[in-house]
């Protein structure tokens, strides 16, 4: 989507264990671009993470899943559309609220299978027994507008396989 880029940032909580901070610098790396990690637990992080942009010349923003993150979708989006920073997020409630491209776990599916497991520790089974399950239907959602607004050309391969395009 972002040809040519070489810059991106990722966002990530540093209160929160993830891995996936070190598996982007990984990817990175191999890749050959420059992937710089910005640990985000606060509104003051958060600020301070979309200074640093501009000045570094950062091409895209990506970042990991969090209770945090997922707190500020609203002022996420709206500073990534005011840096004019393509971005792509884990759910698509950033996109629904503006943002640009979302692959993450189909929520809805996530719920009906939480709703599952209560149905079934309700009915009796202990829940230390009940099997961890993964999620297995994972979704693209894309916003157009936004895509325009940011004048990137998405191409018609990514259309075509984007579970949802919002106009």
């Amino acid at each position: 989507l972002i040809p040519g880029a070489t810059r991106f940032d990722f966002f990530y909580n540093p209160t929160n264990v993830t891995p996936l901070r070190r598996e982007f610098e990984f990817a990175g790396r191999e890749l050959g671009v420059e992937v710089r990690a910005l640990g985000v637990a606060t509104d003051a992080d958060l600020d301070a993470a979309f200074r640093s942009m501009g000045p570094r010349g950062t091409q895209a923003l990506t970042m990991a899943g969090d209770p945090f993150i997922q707190s500020r979708v609203s002022a996420i989006v709206a500073r990534a559309a005011e840096a004019r920073i393509p971005a792509m997020y884990f759910d698509r409630t950033f996109v629904e609220a503006g943002g640009l491209i979302s692959y993450g776990p189909n929520q809805l599916v996530a719920y009906r299978d939480a709703g599952d497991y209560v149905g079934r520790i309700l009915s009796g089974e202990k829940p230390g027994d009940l099997p961890v399950i993964q999620p297995l239907r994972f979704e693209t959602v894309l916003n157009l507008k936004t895509a325009r607004a940011l004048s990137l050309n998405i191409p018609d391969l990514v259309l075509a396989l984007t579970d949802e395009v919002i106009e």
